[in-house]
């Protein structure tokens, strides 16, 4: 998490791994308190799932120093991986017995649709004994004449973990030989479909098992290098299939010679796009790609590939003294998203970054997962809440902070260079050349967060348009794709930045169009063009719209949003089109319908815990009654063929007052309830209001007297939380400035989004004041579609500072 430097975070509240399944199996005997939840997985829509159908895949195995580094020193920057839109499966891996990935992780692949595992892992010689026990469970252990028992135990209890976690699935390593055997070897197949099994049980259809080839069927240590009849037995076992590194072009073409001649009824619904030859990228570096383009070919041989140890990027640098944090992410960015490596690293005319051979997966439908990008790594120098920069750590490349879980889409579109679309209304929209147009991940200014993104923009009119280059015109920059639902009503907003001097500034609006070609679906909408609203005292202003695509199919299809402006005429003197603008957030959500009541989230209660030096804050709502909904309790009827309302009695409380007053609360996703502070006297209902007279029984529509939103989304949910803490006798409550305030930390680094637990340094340090005066916390929310909480919707916290 971002956190203030002087202070420490304790260890995580729910082990992150296992070392052993000694040690696994003393946690189940005495488990913890329950998870806090993630973001779930949200599958792909079926016209993505199609175009990739017949595509290999990537999968990415993250291995970087052991891992775990952002929960042990949140204080500093960490390799994070940003490119989600390319990676159908990610694998947190580390070389403990059982790695879990921690729920920043989680929250980060979901976030942008990415699958996430764990890894179980065997690789040493002290290892036999529990790859057996593996089998059998914790309590048998048959002698070596003995055949060997096969428990659920452990595939339960896994499966169990990765669904109480939020993750789904593991990665198999099992990379020693097995003491047993072929008979081993039999029972560890029929193991890992017990495992799936449960996966699917427990996780949900979309879990998986994935096997990594260093066993034969005679349970010897064997990198196969290949798909044969050895490790078939494993392939058919398990979802997917990692191919050890050290394959070449023969190894590829035998591959697909067997898989051909695999009988159909074994194969089932398995593809060539399941096995994953694996690239280990601190063999081959920027030139990674060649072994995916010229063997693996994922377009036409439908192969996949398993990218092992990305943070070559980042360790390779650091090896060389030459390592600087934005030094690393431009090498990041080459490798995945191109154009082409850094000439000091490579001169390969041919390159060609990982991202250009699979398809990009758009972000989730909005009306599962709100979608918000504030364009954060998860990681940086500083920190910003509303434009207001309220931390900036030390002056070295290492100082900083990381926290995946606030990392959010970079936007697909943007990278290696923006597309541009230019038109002059009322004439259609054209692509235009990019010359001229840059993107740039921007570290000085962000609207939330660590970052945002700066577009820029130096464009020659005359060579873009074939009509002449005098403004107005439009121009457009798609960003970020996502997944959309025809005919539905979608709230987007867009918060950006411009130069407050600029002479003649462009009018700035929402652009949506679609990616796929679907003739059915209307191509293009923005918002309509209006005057920008006031900007925010560190002058960022936001926009906000409702669209909805139109469409006589109803298959959800893959759009696009982005930015796009109005350029009001210029001098003809000069046909150049100058312009940069920093966009620090876009949010989309499904639009609530009318007539319906809006959530305000709120923080409904905070404490401290001196036992844990904790801060413990719960959330929920307020929703005020909808427009005539606040009458005296009359239900509305119509009759058929009018339009028009008639009115009778309603049932009600006898106590109104009390009875409108409702306050919805949650307890960290537990069940809506009243809020006991407005709770109404349970009251006796009138029996003669509500009831319709007779001879309008037959002939009247009673209509509800209210309505609720039952989309996915309505219940507003909390990305985050931000701390801030001040001496109470300089607190304004009834003017708050976090500006003035001391900046402590946000939730989440150790999966606690409902809790901060300060460490064994007292705040009284960082207000440089004594022990024995008062400190007010204040903890402010920021929801899931990026809306900063009022200070009347959050909460404070009094405390002597002794008890920190």
């Amino acid at each position: 998490m971002p956190l203030n430097t002087q202070l420490n975070i304790t260890s995580p509240a729910h082990p992150p791994h296992f070392k052993s399944l000694l040690e696994f199996e003393e946690f189940l005997q005495n488990p913890d308190t329950p998870y806090p939840p993630v973001l779930p997985y949200i599958p792909p829509i079926e016209a993505w799932s199609k175009i990739q159908s017949d595509h290999g895949k990537l999968l990415v195995c993250h291995d970087y120093k052991g891992n775990y580094k952002e929960v042990d020193n949140p204080d500093h920057v960490w390799y994070t991986f940003n490119f989600w839109w390319a990676c159908d499966t990610f694998v947190y891996f580390a070389h403990d017995r059982i790695t879990i990935p921690p729920p920043g992780w989680i929250i980060a692949a979901h976030r942008q649709g990415s699958k996430i595992l764990g890894t179980l892992i065997f690789e040493h010689t002290e290892d036999q004994k529990e790859l057996l026990q593996l089998l059998t469970g914790p309590t048998a252990t048959p002698a070596s004449d003995q055949p060997i028992p096969l428990s659920r135990h452990y595939a339960k209890a896994l499966a169990r973990l990765a669904a109480e976690r939020g993750f789904d699935g593991w990665l198999l390593n099992l990379e020693y030989s097995l003491s047993r055997g072929r008979k081993q070897a039999y029972l560890t197949t029929a193991w890992v479909e017990l495992l799936r099994q449960e996966l699917v049980e427990a996780v949900g259809p979309h879990a998986q098992a994935v096997w990594y080839d260093a066993l034969d069927s005679d349970g010897d240590l064997d990198y196969g290098e290949q798909l044969d009849g050895e490790n078939l037995p494993y392939f058919l076992a398990s979802d997917l299939f990692f191919v050890d590194y050290s394959w070449w072009e023969g190894e590829v073409d035998d591959t697909i010679k067997f898989f051909n001649r695999i009988d159909k009824s074994a194969l089932g619904d398995k593809k060539l796009s399941d096995i994953f030859f694996g690239i280990y990228v601190f063999n081959d570096g920027y030139n990674t790609y060649k072994r995916i383009q010229n063997y693996l070919q994922p377009s036409t041989k439908k192969l996949s590939a398993a990218i092992f140890a990305p943070g070559w990027t980042w360790e390779n640098m650091e090896s060389k003294g030459t390592w600087t944090w934005q030094g690393w992410w431009d090498h990041e960015l080459r490798m995945w998203m191109g154009p082409s490596p850094p000439s000091d690293v490579a001169s390969d005319s041919d390159y060609k970054p990982l991202s250009d051979f699979v398809p990009l997966r758009p972000s989730p439908n909005p009306r599962y997962i709100p979608y918000m990008t504030t364009f954060c790594l998860g990681a940086g120098h500083a920190w910003h809440v509303e434009g207001t920069k309220v931390l900036q750590t030390g002056t070295t490349s290492e100082d900083g902070w990381t926290d995946v879980e606030k990392q959010t889409s970079l936007g697909d579109l943007l990278w290696p260079t923006p597309r541009v679309l230019g038109r002059r209304n009322p004439l259609p929209w054209t692509s235009w050349s990019s010359d001229g147009v840059t993107g740039e991940i921007y570290f000085d200014d962000a609207w939330l967060g660590g970052s945002s993104v700066k577009l820029s923009l130096d464009v020659d009119l005359q060579q873009q348009q074939p009509f002449g280059w005098a403004p107005p015109i439009e121009v457009a920059i798609p960003i970020s794709s996502l997944s959309l639902t025809p005919n539905l009503s979608y709230q987007a907003s867009i918060t950006y930045k411009m130069d407050p001097d600029m002479e003649i500034p462009p009018v700035v609006s929402i652009f949506v169009d679609t990616v796929s070609d679907n003739g059915n679906i209307t191509s293009i909408i923005s918002s309509p063009f209006s005057s920008n609203s006031d900007p925010s005292p560190t002058g960022w202003i936001t926009m906000t719209t409702t669209f909805m695509l139109a469409s006589q199919s109803t298959e959800d299809f893959i759009g696009s949003i982005g930015v796009r402006f109005w350029v009001p005429p210029v001098p003809q003197a000069d046909p150049s089109l100058k312009l940069d603008i920093l966009v620090g957030q876009i949010s989309v959500a499904q639009a609530p319908p009318d007539g319906v009541g809006i959530p305000q989230p709120l923080i409904i209660s905070a404490e401290f815990d001196d036992n844990t030096a904790s801060l413990i804050w719960e959330s929920g709502i307020t929703m005020a009654l909808p427009a005539g909904a606040s009458g005296s309790g009359s239900t509305t009827t119509t009759s058929p063929g009018s339009s028009t309302p008639s009115s009778s009695s309603s049932a009600s409380w006898e106590d109104e007052e009390q009875a409108q007053a409702g306050v919805l609360v949650a307890q960290k996703g537990r069940r809506a309830k009243p809020n006991k502070t407005k709770k109404p006297q349970r009251g006796r209902r009138n029996r003669n209001k509500g009831k319709i007279p007779s001879e309008s029984d037959s002939t009247d529509t009673v209509e509800p007297q209210w309505s609720l939103d039952d989309s996915k989304t309505w219940y507003p949910k909390f990305a985050y939380f931000n701390i801030f803490a001040q001496l109470t006798s300089s607190f304004d409550s009834s003017n708050i400035n976090i500006a003035s305030l001391v900046f402590v930390g946000t939730s989440g680094v150790d999966g606690e989004k409902y809790k901060l637990t300060i460490g064994d340094k007292y705040l009284a340090t960082i207000l440089n004041n004594s022990s024995d005066v008062s400190v007010t916390y204040f903890i402010q929310g920021v929801t899931d579609r990026g809306a900063v909480l009022d200070p009347e919707y959050c909460a404070t916290v009094v405390i002597a500072a002794a008890s920190t």
